[in-house]
């Protein structure tokens, strides 16, 4: 998928097919009016996953600076949608993370405590 997002933000995926694994990029600054992008952007993700059948996606939030609670939120929704998914339909969530910014050691452990069986955090 071309890079997409409101001003300020960006939102992009591609396949590994090699690796049979989604790679997405989140990256600027998640606001409150990044909110319905990055919600269709999650809801993208889950959907190309399913339809893949594949059973990881990463996302690489290292270049994110600031994400709001609204868009947390989106988050954890989605983390959430995968959780309620039947066992054999479930997908990893990997989240490639900079550890110098302080709401990704906040925000990030908290939402690996939500699914840790879904969930990690690199």
């Amino acid at each position: 998928m071309p890079p997409i997002g409101p001003e300020g933000l960006t939102l992009q995926s591609e396949l590994d097919d090699r690796q049979r694994v989604l790679m997405a990029t989140v990256s600027g600054d998640a606001d409150l009016s990044s909110r319905v992008a990055l919600d269709k952007f999650l809801a993208s993700l889950h959907e190309q996953t399913r339809e893949r059948d594949l059973r990881k996606v990463v996302v690489d939030v290292r270049e994110l600076a600031f994400l709001n609670s609204s868009c947390l939120k989106s988050l954890v929704s989605w983390i959430i949608k995968v959780k309620d998914l039947p066992p054999e339909q479930r997908y990893q969530i990997t989240f490639l993370s900079c550890e110098e910014l302080n709401w990704q050691k906040r925000s990030l452990f908290a939402i690996l405590s939500l699914a840790p069986d879904l969930v990690t955090i690199e």
